[in-house]
Formats: structure tokens, C-alpha cells, sequence
């Protein structure tokens, strides 16, 4: 899909590919999963590797949809932040990449 992406957009055209995050353990163990059609978890690092090896320059990564406040645990220190990180965070990641001129 990233090939054909590189050959058919022009010098300069922009992609942008948005997947479920399964850096979110709740996303990669679970959610990831309600739709029938996903095969396999695709990482932010998998997928920054993809679009450089593929000639796409400039790739940013953003991590996307965070679970609500209300669904963080509650407290302020490391481990907390460590556990809301993991279980809380982004749901899902979008990577830019533009196709060199």
C-alpha cells in the first residue's frame, strides 16, 4: 500500500495513514480487535520505518485520542503516570510523510 502510495502521488503530494495505536495496551490486547478486517497491530516505529525506506521524507508520527480524563487512574506520581500511559494514552497514531520533489 505504501508503494503504491509513493507511485501514484506527485513530487510533493502529502500521505497520511491513521491506524489504532498498540501502544495503548487496551488497544493492542482488546479494541484493536472489534473490527474483523485488522490482521495485525502496525507500530508508530514500524510504520516511520516504512515510509523513509520507501522514499517519503519528513515523517511525523502523532498520536491520537487519548481516553477521557475520566478514565485516567487517579493519583501523581511515576507509576500512576506509567499506568495511564499504557492503558490510557493515545488510541490511536496517524504518520505524515510527504513524497520528495
Amino acid at each position: 500500500l505504501v508503494e503504491q502510495c509513493h507511485r501514484v502521488l506527485v513530487p510533493g503530494g502529502q500521505l497520511i495513514f491513521e491506524t489504532p495505536n498498540p501502544e495503548n495496551m487496551m488497544v493492542g490486547s482488546h479494541t484493536f480487535y472489534h473490527d474483523p478486517t485488522h490482521l495485525n497491530p502496525i507500530t508508530p516505529t514500524l510504520i516511520e520505518f516504512l515510509v523513509r525506506h520507501l522514499g517519503f521524507s519528513d515523517p511525523e508520527i502523532l498520536r491520537l485520542h487519548p481516553y477521557p480524563p475520566e478514565a485516567r487512574v487517579r493519583g501523581m506520581d511515576p507509576l500512576t503516570d506509567r499506568i495511564n500511559g499504557a492503558f490510557c494514552g493515545p488510541q490511536d497514531f496517524a504518520v505524515c510523510a510527504v513524497k520528495p520533489a
